[in-house]
């Protein structure tokens, strides 16, 4: 299995670009403001694993021999070279992903929405779609993968942990913790701002209730 370093694709930043052009030029499929909230989330994810793809590919290129998945976890000196990159992203990771974690769900029922209301964003959707740029993946698959990419990373680097030498054993530690941490903030929020929409729910159902008493 060769090892990806694109992690986020960066196929759905091309159709945020051209749905932005065609709102520019009058023939907008949906609202510009729709394709904000779309994709507003996930540009800082992207840009936070451009800067984390350079330095996996150089790592990867000063290795000896192919770029395999088994032999970077088996490698115990490049294990904790690889950590240190986590650890020094985890800043901007902790910043760009719980925002999207937490509203994932609310995005991609946005873009149901959009399809249902315009056939013609559904069949524009659909052709990118079937592009060879799309590997076979949907649309929401695309915006399914970062709320599955951290899981992944945390698996990652369990598997390097355990090939890495005590001497560097630590560094890897970190960067699991690291990113343990961010994934259970990320979850705890979610799970307030899920409570708060029921809690608002409940509140709107009681009529002529005070808007003090709601906020």
């Amino acid at each position: 299995m060769k090892l990806k370093l694109s992690l986020i694709n960066k196929h759905v930043l091309k159709v945020k670009e051209d749905l932005d052009f065609r709102a520019d030029q009058g023939s907008q499929l949906i609202q510009k403001a729709e394709v904000n909230l779309i994709f507003g989330k996930i540009v800082p994810i992207l840009s936070v694993h451009q800067g984390i793809v350079v330095l996996l590919k150089e790592l990867v290129e000063n290795m000896q021999g192919s770029a395999e998945v088994p032999q970077i976890v088996e490698n115990t000196e490049t294990g904790a070279e690889l950590a240190q990159i986590f650890i020094d992203a985890y800043e901007e990771l902790s910043q760009a992903y719980p925002p999207f974690l937490i509203y994932h769900e609310a995005i991609r029922g946005l873009i149901a929405a959009a399809q249902e209301r315009n056939p013609d964003f559904r069949v524009y959707l659909m052709e990118k779609e079937r592009s060879e740029e799309f590997g076979r993946k949907t649309f929401d698959d695309l915006f399914i993968r970062p709320v599955q990419r951290i899981p992944q990373l945390l698996n990652l680097l369990e598997r390097l942990e355990k090939h890495t030498s005590a001497m560097n054993k630590q560094k890897v530690k970190e960067a699991i913790g690291l990113l343990d941490k961010m994934q259970k903030r990320a979850c705890e929020a979610a799970t307030q701002n899920d409570n708060f929409i029921q809690e608002l729910s409940s509140y709107n159902e009681v009529e002529g209730l005070p808007v003090n008493l709601i906020v």
